[in-house]
């Protein structure tokens, strides 16, 4: 808040990142490789049947793996040239606010570069990848109502929980040329009405004042814009929720898709401020 703001009783129910770690601190923190570690977090929502993104390999160890296989290089090889979509997703297994993000571009049948422009296979990601560890996975497509804000990105659904209960939900979309949607990469969140799914007027960006009542580069407007799939959304963070009573607050990061909401991944230590970006009063309510 600016210094001359004066509403107190607003001021007062925003809560603060220090007081949000008192609350979400867990007791327990060996049950975080559950979801800090995406490999251990896709096996386990996959064994309880929660939809998360399609991997074509993992690289681990200098090795590389689908599921439980081994594969060679020409195996890798194989895979890569049989894919179809426009990208393919590169992850590395631990990692936040984008970091270990980055895509490889198809520049024709089964032939893809990466940023440098270098073509990739199992050779390239051997040498560009060595001592590291990462996922390759299948491109998501979005469905039409979160898209036409911003197509180049998966515009995410960030949902905060508390306990047993969501408490909190906004959705991040990207910027024109970018492929992600992170309010630190340039993204601006719109908090969403957790009750209808209704988008508020307004989203905000990280450290910036203003107020955008449209997306900067498409401008089209959040007023009146309803997420179609939120109530599935919300339905799956709860299910989900259920199998993971280990933490007292995580943020899901949840992709709508033209096949159903897909859990990208959960975050412990989410953070509060992107939840309470872009709302007239703050969660201090779902603390007491």
């Amino acid at each position: 808040f600016l210094k001359d703001y004066s509403d107190k009783h607003k001021m007062k129910s925003f809560v603060p990142q220090g007081t949000y770690y008192r609350y979400s601190t867990d007791k327990d923190l060996r049950y975080h490789v559950l979801i800090d570690d995406k490999i251990i977090f896709h096996d386990l929502m996959s064994h309880y049947g929660l939809p998360v993104p399609e991997r074509y390999f993992i690289f681990r160890g200098g090795f590389f793996r689908r599921g439980a296989d081994l594969l060679t290089d020409k195996e890798v090889d194989l895979i890569i040239k049989g894919i179809s979509d426009e990208r393919i997703f590169v992850k590395r297994f631990t990692g936040g606010a984008a970091t270990g993000v980055s895509i490889f571009t198809k520049k024709g049948v089964g032939l893809y570069v990466d940023k440098d422009g270098d073509v990739v296979n199992a050779t390239m990601i051997r040498r560009k990848y060595h001592n590291q560890d990462f996922i390759f996975e299948k491109q998501l497509v979005q469905e039409p109502i979160l898209s036409q804000f911003n197509p180049d990105t998966v515009n995410t659904i960030r949902v905060l929980t508390f306990k047993d209960k969501v408490i909190s939900a906004a959705v991040r979309f990207g910027g024109k040329g970018l492929f992600v949607d992170n309010t630190a990469k340039g993204g601006v969140a719109v908090s969403l009405d957790i009750d209808t799914g209704k988008l508020q007027s307004f989203g905000m960006r990280e450290y910036d004042l203003t107020h955008y009542t449209e997306h900067p580069d498409s401008h089209l407007k959040f007023e009146n814009i309803y997420v179609t799939q939120w109530s599935e959304v919300k339905s799956l963070v709860e299910k989900a929720l259920k199998y993971l009573p280990y933490y007292n607050s995580v943020g899901f990061d949840v992709a709508t898709t033209v096949n159903g909401p897909v859990i990208i991944e959960i975050n412990t230590g989410s953070g509060v401020y992107l939840s309470q970006m872009g709302k007239e009063m703050g969660l201090q309510e779902f603390f007491n």
